[in-house]
C-alpha cells in the first residue's frame, strides 16, 4: 500500500515538474538522436529515378552490344605477319609440334633437284 503510495506521489511531483515542457517534434528529434545516434549503416538514402533507370539500361545494353559484335564480327585466324599462300601447290609440314609450309622451311637453303 506504501509502495502505491509513493509511486502516485512521485508521478505527481513529476507532471507538476514537467507541466512547463512541450515535448514538440524539434525536442523529440533531439532526444532521440541522443538516445542512439544514426550509425553510418543506417542512414536513408534517396536515389533519384534516372539515376535507377540510366543503371539499368547500362547494364541490359551492354552484353546486348557485345553479343552482337561478337556474333557479327568476322572471324580471321591469319595474324598480321602471315604471309599469304602464293603456291597451291604448297605442302604443310608437322614438325616438333609446329604446322610449317614447305616454302617457308626451304627458305635460305639452294634447292637441289
Amino acid at each position: 500500500m506504501k509502495h502505491e503510495h509513493d509511486s502516485k506521489s512521485i508521478r505527481k511531483d513529476l507532471e507538476i515538474e514537467l507541466a512547463g515542457i512541450q515535448f514538440t517534434e524539434q525536442l523529440q528529434k533531439t532526444v532521440l538522436d541522443r538516445a542512439c545516434p544514426p550509425s553510418f549503416w543506417n542512414r536513408e538514402l534517396r536515389i533519384p529515378g534516372i539515376a535507377v533507370v540510366l543503371v539499368l539500361c547500362l547494364c541490359i545494353a551492354v552484353p546486348v552490344i557485345g553479343w552482337q559484335r561478337l556474333s557479327s564480327s568476322v572471324y580471321s585466324p591469319q595474324t598480321m605477319d602471315a604471309k599469304p599462300q602464293s603456291e597451291s601447290s604448297d605442302r604443310l609440314i608437322m614438325i616438333a609440334g609446329g604446322v610449317y609450309y614447305e616454302s617457308e622451311l626451304l627458305e635460305g637453303w639452294a634447292k637441289e633437284k
